[in-house]
């Protein structure tokens, strides 16, 4: 007598098919999850793009505030450049003014000096002066004239050095004289140092 169990059968097939339906279940599965993945990554990747994008672009706005404020202080230093060149060009022009000044100033006290110690019957046609040196041409009727002006020109404490160069005789229309040349040296005059005033002792009651 042959006995089928077909009880432990259709078990057996219930306890077979249950995998079969789990790994579909997890196949589905992968398959959702897999878009999803690649929908992060791109999201991912988005967000650090535009991250990186913003960070790019903050940088070229510094240096484009950098370059404008190098390009500001680069305009400043060519105006102040031109304003020592203007300031160098002054200086040198008052300088020379002064200067001008100056020899005026010695000019004028050295014909004073020359004019006051003329004798009678001399007289003066040049005069120049450089670097301290005077070269002094006139007209005087004798020689004797002359050596009195070289005399008077010696007295004088600022001239000093006094040369005869030559000395001619001229005769014009029957009038005679004598041309004559001669150098000398120019010493200016000592500023007097201001001597400081003694301060008071002792108060008054």
């Amino acid at each position: 007598m042959i006995r089928i169990n077909l009880i432990g059968t259709e078990k057996k097939d219930i306890r077979e098919a249950v995998p079969e339906t789990a790994v579909k279940a997890r196949e589905k599965k992968k398959l959702q999850l897999g878009p999803l993945i690649f929908i992060v990554l791109a999201l991912a990747i988005v967000a650090i793009y535009m991250m990186q994008k913003k960070q790019l672009n903050q940088e070229e706005e510094l240096l484009a505030q950098a370059q404008a404020q190098k390009n500001q202080l680069q305009d400043v230093l060519s105006k102040l450049d031109q304003l020592e060149q203007q300031k160098n060009i002054l200086d040198r022009k008052i300088s020379l003014i002064q200067q001008l000044q100056s020899q005026q100033i010695v000019a004028v006290t050295i014909m004073d000096v020359l004019s006051k110690t003329l004798p009678e019957w001399v007289w003066l046609t040049e005069v120049s002066y450089r670097n301290q040196s005077i070269q002094i041409k006139g007209k005087g009727l004798s020689n004797t004239l002359i050596a009195d002006y070289m005399t008077n020109l010696k007295n004088n404490p600022n001239i000093a050095e006094i040369s005869l160069i030559s000395t001619n005789q001229r005769t014009v229309r029957n009038d005679q004289y004598v041309e004559f040349a001669m150098s000398a040296r120019y010493n200016s005059p000592e500023i007097p140092a201001t001597i400081p005033e003694k301060p008071q002792t002792g108060g008054q009651q």
